[in-house]
């Protein structure tokens, strides 16, 4: 029986993909860890050079939330990690994850993840790489701004599946990731909320990094697709019941929106014409907020 199986859902992220599959295959090597790929894409296969511990699949479904369910029912380990496509893990990584899960088979597990230096060094020279680490989204510890944060490791009330471990029993026991939701977002918060009804603790390691390499997300439109996948699974986790996570705008902000919304595009140009140059990021960060802000609210209302 394998130690860990490693779950990577994977879409149409080419070289992001295939830098993040090579270091999950060299850290599990000699960790006794499988690794199963499930390609959510309907149009391309990833490359995947040929090795008896990684398992590619087609999800039959759509979605991460089913691709993610879909990996668990090939398993053959008594313990899962799920894994983003972008995420490069070592060998120490899962050492402490297996290690981990032995000592503590009732918990969930999130490992601290940073940019990688040459993605720090990149997003210098790119105008929403700016504004993401002005605004420290280059680490967990920075997303998690205003949570509390310590040096070692400690309890949290929600993690995220960029990298989740936990055991097959906890994630059977609340039926898995509810496939309702078509993006990642809010399928977290929804799968959080069962593990905390059952009484299942959720920690974060901070001392043990993995590599946030979302190198391709340095892109205006990719960032505000994503906004905008975030606005409809937001919505959904509200009309599941989950009151709290209603988008509360007020009239006049609605009204902006409507009126920016058919020059979004205008926008989008504007920042792309001064992004060579720092002196204009204020600016530029202004306009990068409020079509943030625009893209969450139409996703949350597309219908």
């Amino acid at each position: 029986m394998p130690s860990i199986s490693i779950i990577i859902p994977t879409k149409d992220r080419g070289q992001v993909f295939d830098r993040s599959i090579k270091a999950a295959l060299n850290a599990a090597l000699d960790c006794g860890a499988e690794i199963i790929v499930v390609n959510d894409s309907k149009t391309n296969n990833p490359l995947i050079t040929d090795n008896n511990i990684i398992t590619l699949l087609n999800n039959p479904k759509s979605g991460v939330a089913s691709a993610r369910n879909y990996g668990v029912t090939i398993a053959k380990s008594n313990y899962l990690l799920f894994l983003d496509d972008d995420i490069l893990i070592s060998e120490s990584n899962i050492n402490y994850i297996v290690s981990f899960l032995e000592k503590h088979p009732n918990s969930c597990l999130n490992l601290n993840w940073e940019y990688p230096e040459e993605l720090l060094i990149k997003s210098k020279q790119n105008v929403l790489g700016r504004f993401f680490l002005k605004y420290q989204l280059n680490s967990l510890k920075g997303w998690r701004k205003g949570s509390e944060w310590k040096e070692k490791i400690f309890e949290v009330t929600s993690g995220a599946s960029y990298c989740l471990a936990l055991s097959k029993q906890v994630f059977n026991s609340i039926q898995g990731y509810n496939e309702v939701f078509p993006h990642a977002g809010f399928e977290d918060f929804e799968f959080n909320k069962r593990i905390n009804a059952a009484n299942f603790k959720i920690f974060i390691e901070p001392t043990e990094i993995v590599y946030h390499n979302e190198e391709d997300k340095l892109d205006l439109n990719i960032w505000m697709q994503r906004n905008y996948n975030a606005g409809v699974t937001r919505k959904i986790a509200f009309e599941l019941g989950n009151k709290e996570v209603d988008l509360v705008i007020s009239k006049a902000k609605q009204t902006i929106y409507a009126i920016i919304w058919p020059f979004r595009k205008i926008m989008f140009y504007i920042i792309l014409l001064f992004s060579k140059n720092p002196l204009f990021d204020f600016f530029s960060f202004k306009l990068i907020h409020l079509l943030t802000g625009l893209f969450i609210f139409k996703g949350y209302n597309r219908n």
